[in-house]
């Protein structure tokens, strides 16, 4: 099956914690909706609570992204149309020039507070990430899962919600 996680807001899939007076302000996010983020995303739809979230998927590949209807694949923060792979790995292994990349994942910082029987505890910045010059932006993997249905679901942190889409791949 075809998993699409369909964004409908920046998100913040982070990559660390926040973890003392060093760190206090500070925050660390992935470029992409990692894998494990998004089986967490498909067990919840599946309804499992608790205990082992990849225990639905035997297998689950990608993502792609894809950017007002088109295909890329991603490295580091770049976005490439999927038909240039086979360039891109040429170059890698130093045969020719990469591809020029379409599109590129930024951070967007935005502040929060967070809050404790309504007293402010603490100030910091979050990240966000969003396809620069982007409309639409989803997430597709290739999924071999049980039990899988689509819905809207929280996607990372930060309050962030998307449209997961499953479709067969038939």
């Amino acid at each position: 099956m075809i998993v699409k996680i369909k964004l409908l807001e920046p998100i913040h899939v982070g990559a660390k914690q926040v973890s003392g007076v060093d760190d206090i302000g500070a925050d660390a996010v992935y470029a992409t909706i990692m894998p494990s983020t998004a089986i967490g995303v498909l067990a919840s739809l599946a309804g499992v609570r608790g205990g082992d979230p990849f225990q639905i998927c035997r297998q689950l590949w990608g993502p792609l992204v894809e950017v007002d209807g088109r295909l890329y694949f991603q490295a580091a923060s770049s976005l490439y149309p999927v038909e240039e792979v086979g360039k891109y790995i040429a170059a890698a292994k130093g045969e020719g020039e990469p591809p020029k990349a379409r599109y590129e994942v930024v951070e967007l910082e935005r502040p929060g507070v967070r809050l404790r029987d309504k007293v402010v505890q603490n100030l910091y910045y979050a990240k966000y990430l969003w396809v620069e010059g982007a409309r639409e932006v989803a997430y597709l993997y290739y999924a071999d899962c049980e039990g899988l249905r689509g819905g809207v679901e929280w996607v990372g942190g930060e309050g962030r919600v998307a449209v997961v889409e499953v479709q067969s791949d038939d």
